[in-house]
């Protein structure tokens, strides 16, 4: 029997305890231990290791970083603060603590060393008074040395809801050059999730941005992510098999629930199957805290579908998917999702991710965006997404369609409530049109289906500010710069200078422009209303037609200055109608120019006018 700290393993018995706990090893992760814990507190290289663990088979690193990666897991060892096993980079690992041998009975004696980390603990879901109780009592217990007792493991699993993060799975694949396929595989089993009445998923953005991270153990990534359990599992595809294993794992103790490996003939049928198979699987996991904690409900698992039989097609579209997800390559993903159309004509989701595609490759609607979203409803009317573009698309130029985008955009979310991409567009639309209430519950909620989803955010805190709830604005702006995703526009400069606080001023007018600063006669208009306007409203537009940036961003400031005429309509994610410190420019002609190019007006006469505005007589409007 080994024995260092709170850590015991029994080579005997093939078992190892973290705090007299059994912990679940793998068989490879455990020999990695072994290896380790037989030559502590010297450098142990790659090569030893894999000749020892893998007896001198040939494997790749990327094989070793992922049974590292699970054992530290599952002992709960952090790789940037380690406890146990620190990092070499580049040559290999040292197990950090004196190992001594031991006879079985007594491993498991005063297991509570010092050195041993803290048990992992899921995150607690605190409103603001409970948290700040809570830091007032651990600040006693440091400075008064009160032991505190830990809550039961059933206690903190009892706070958080019924939750689960379905982390990207990693492509073990023989040339490892199929992660596209790992990602479809758990994405589509993510989405299948979203559809369970009372689970609460974390959004793929928010699981994905956790993809290669070995330096974070399963219990800390939850702890992040607020979930209960934690989804993950390897994909391997070679020739005509596809092997895929998971894992659910309970994140406050690192337990895993339930483990099954897979293995068929790869198809796209039993792509599905096994996906519906997990999905169902791990919902009747977890059916006891859905029922627990909300009472008899639906918790059944809609079926994945992928919307073609031809593997060929299905596996272009994965590519073509990943990259248009990530905006890395548009033009590529443009082309692999035509050759999967072309693969299967009647595959509709190709043709709604190839009109995706097209638009976002070129900013714009194109005859090839057009065509293509017309024949993925077609062939599936009920396809969220493509209703989505259809609707952004028929509003995108003059003459504007609003009834057109609207009536689309509500359609899609009608038919997914879960597509952030939808209610962000519609979001957007609503604050355009004025309707800022409808706009605002639009973008909490794609918050709460995303919180990592920037632009929902960015959009909440400027129809925030439009409101007038600019407190709540600046808190969403802290949050976006804490993302490290600061805005790059004006809308909240004036409240900053208002409020004196000049590090946000000079953190908005840097992220405005780099290499060309705002000129001093504009800021300083900006900070006193007697500084000579016309001299700013010169430099301003020299400013503008020297500068490279969106102008639209600095609208608030054109505004201000009263340069109404160097506000231009046209489309776009931003209108000037609603800022909160131009109400003279809704008293202007050239608001009311504005409104009526856009064919607002025809739409507020046809639906309702929003709260601030009022018809006058047939053809006039007014507006507060």
């Amino acid at each position: 029997m080994l024995r260092a700290g709170a850590l015991a393993l029994d080579l005997q018995d093939q078992r190892a305890w973290l705090a007299s706990h059994p912990v679940d090893l793998g068989p490879k992760p455990f020999a990695l231990l072994v290896a380790l814990m037989q030559s502590p507190q010297r450098l142990v290289t790659k090569e030893e290791l894999i000749e020892t663990v893998w007896e001198g088979r040939f494997v790749s690193e990327a094989v070793l970083t992922t049974a590292m990666r699970d054992l530290r897991r599952a002992i709960g060892d952090d790789a940037r603060q380690p406890t146990y096993i620190a990092t070499a980079h580049g040559r290999g690992y040292r197990f950090m603590l004196a190992v001594t041998e031991q006879a079985p009975a007594e491993a498991f004696v005063n297991t509570a060393a010092p050195a041993s980390p803290k048990p992992a603990q899921s995150r607690p879901h605190f409103g603001f008074a409970a948290a700040f109780v809570a830091m007032v009592l651990a600040a006693a217990g440091a400075l008064w040395g009160v032991t505190q007792i830990a809550p039961s493991a059933s206690a903190t699993r009892a706070r958080i809801p019924a939750s689960i993060a379905v982390l990207p799975f990693e492509d073990l694949s023989p040339a490892r050059d199929r992660a596209y396929f790992a990602d479809g595989l758990s994405e589509e089993i993510l989405n299948v999730l979203m559809g369970v009445d009372g689970l609460s998923v974390a959004s793929r953005t928010s699981s994905f941005a956790y993809k290669d991270r070995d330096d974070l153990t399963t219990p800390a990534i939850a702890r992040e992510l607020g979930v209960r359990n934690v989804l993950e599992g390897t994909v391997r595809t070679d020739r005509d098999r596809v092997r895929v294993h998971v894992r659910l794992i309970e994140a406050q103790s690192g337990h895993t629930e339930w483990t099954r490996t897979y293995e068929r003939r790869l198809s796209v049928q039993n792509l599905l199957a096994i996906q519906d198979e997990i999905a169902s699987r791990v919902v009747n996991e977890m059916r006891g805290a859905l029922h627990d904690e909300l009472g008899p409900q639906n918790t059944e698992v809609r079926s994945a579908a992928a919307g073609t039989e031809n593997l060929q097609a299905y596996e272009l579209y994965l590519r073509a998917r990943e990259l248009f997800v990530a905006r890395s390559d548009l033009a590529r993903s443009v082309a692999l999702a035509e050759q999967a159309v072309a693969a299967d004509p009647r595959f509709a989701r190709g043709w709604e991710l190839f009109a995706a595609a097209s638009f976002a490759k070129h900013g714009r609607p194109t005859v090839e965006a057009q065509e293509a979203v017309a024949t993925a409803l077609r062939l599936d009317p009920n396809l969220s997404l493509a209703h989505a573009i259809n609707g952004v698309m028929s509003n995108y130029e003059a003459p504007y369609n609003w009834n057109g985008s609207t009536g689309e955009l509500e359609r899609a979310v009608t038919l997914d409530p879960t597509n952030t991409t939808a209610l962000l567009w519609l979001a957007i639309e609503m604050h355009k049109l004025g309707y800022l209430e409808r706009s605002q519950t639009l973008l909490e909620r794609c918050v709460a289906l995303d919180s990592a989803y920037d632009r929902c955010r960015e959009h909440l805190m400027w129809v925030l500010h439009m409101r007038g709830q600019t407190d709540r604005a600046i808190a969403e702006y802290r949050t976006l710069v804490n993302h490290q995703a600061p805005p790059d526009d004006a809308i909240l400069l004036l409240a900053f200078i208002e409020r004196g606080d000049e590090a946000s001023v000079q953190q908005v007018l840097q992220s405005l422009a780099h290499e060309q600063p705002m000129p001093a006669p504009v800021l300083a208009a900006l900070r006193d209303p007697h500084a000579d306007r016309i001299a700013a409203r010169r430099a301003l537009r020299t400013w503008l037609r020297a500068s490279d940036f969106n102008k639209r961003k600095l609208f608030p400031v054109t505004l201000a200055l009263g340069a109404y005429d160097m506000v231009y309509t046209g489309q776009g994610s931003f209108f000037p109608l609603w800022i909160p410190e131009a109400p003279e420019y809704r008293q202007s002609g050239a608001f009311k120019n504005f409104v009526r190019e856009m064919r607002i007006d025809q739409y507020w006469r046809e639906h309702g006018f929003p709260p601030q505005c009022r018809p006058v007589g047939d053809a006039d409007f007014s507006c507060a």
